[in-house]
């Protein structure tokens, strides 16, 4: 009798865990670690180099002495930041830690926030960093032009202009002039648009009922939008996206024929 061989399963897709249900901190990558700490860095260097270029004669050495006699805000902000980190790093370890900083003391402000939506929350955290990117974009600028920091950012588009050959200051005013109506066209179509990311996705696949043949195949796609590679190794293709239709979770009923 010959055994018969048994059917194996696919890869099998498991979901991620609520960020509410976890006991402790969801972890940083690499990179929002240590972006804030590298910045700093670039910009102390940067002003050791606007020192050297203003007098070319000043040693390196006296160079970088006069920025950290001067620049100390950058070394408070590097400080901040640096316990900021390792206060995110205790966090992802220690759940009792965790839960006094979640519970006992943003408390009360993790309440009021959760009032907002998530798409207002959303356009606050951008402008904050619209707002921090302009301060730091002013005070680089105000080492190079040799000004204000608020002075120069407003002189930044006339400096840019005066720099270029006529002929380029023309390609720009066009440039300019058809960049207005592309972000007005893409202002008025932005109109009942909502972005989501996955982090801001509560439901998962365990919340879901009704249509289990439905929600297999979803995630044997969504096995293959994580790890490619799984299928294309393979000859197969990669499907681009899962296009749903009809109400999620709910059968159509099924009417009798007369």
């Amino acid at each position: 009798m010959t055994p018969t061989a048994t059917p194996t399963r696919g890869p099998q897709f498991t979901s991620r865990p609520r960020d509410d249900d976890r006991p402790t901190r969801k972890p940083l990558a690499l990179w929002d670690r240590v972006k804030y700490l590298l910045l700093l860095a670039a910009l102390f260097w940067f002003f050791v180099w606007a020192a050297i270029a203003d007098n070319p004669l000043l040693p390196f050495n006296d160079a970088v002495n006069d920025t950290v006699s001067e620049k100390r805000w950058i070394f408070l902000l590097g400080a901040l930041e640096l316990i900021r980190q390792i206060h995110y790093l205790i966090s992802e370890r220690s759940a009792a830690y965790h839960r006094f900083w979640t519970e006992l003391v943003f408390g009360g402000y993790n309440r009021r926030s959760a009032r907002m939506s998530d798409w207002n929350r959303y356009r606050l955290a951008r402008l904050a960093k619209i707002l921090v990117f302009l301060v730091i974009l002013s005070i680089v600028l105000g080492t190079i032009f040799d000004t204000s920091p608020a002075l120069a950012l407003v002189e930044l588009p006339s400096r840019i202009v005066d720099a270029l050959p006529f002929v380029f200051q023309l390609m720009f005013g066009a440039l300019f002039i058809i960049i207005e109506f592309g972000a007005l066209f893409w202002l008025l179509t932005r109109g009942g648009v909502d972005v989501y990311y996955p982090d801001d996705i509560k439901t998962r696949f365990t919340d879901v009922w009704g249509q289990d043949n439905v929600l297999e195949r979803v995630k044997e796609n969504i096995v293959f939008l994580e790890n490619p590679e799984s299928i294309e190794s393979k000859g197969g293709y990669v499907p681009s996206g899962i296009l749903l239709g009809d109400h999620p979770g709910r059968a159509r009923p099924s009417w009798p024929r007369p």
